[in-house]
């Protein structure tokens, strides 16, 4: 397995794997993520800010990640 920056390409991928653990938190009984984040254009963002990371095995996307390092003041300026 390899894990590697996100490109724009695999966005579809991407919210596939997102909306389906969307769906698991909310059979779960969860409130996590189901007040419409993620969604499509947080992922676009975590790639151009290079932050978006897919974790990858047999030619496949078997994960997804966002890895922001650094403080939030820095995030937020």
């Amino acid at each position: 397995m390899i894990l590697r920056k996100a490109i724009f390409s695999e966005l579809p991928v991407i919210w596939n794997i997102l909306q389906q653990a969307i769906e698991q938190r909310k059979e779960e009984g969860s409130e996590q993520w189901q007040d419409g984040y993620p969604n499509e254009q947080s992922i676009y963002d975590d790639i151009s800010k290079e932050y978006a990371y897919v974790l990858t095995g047999d030619n496949a996307i078997l994960a997804y990640a966002a890895i922001i390092l650094g403080s939030v003041s820095k995030q937020l300026n």
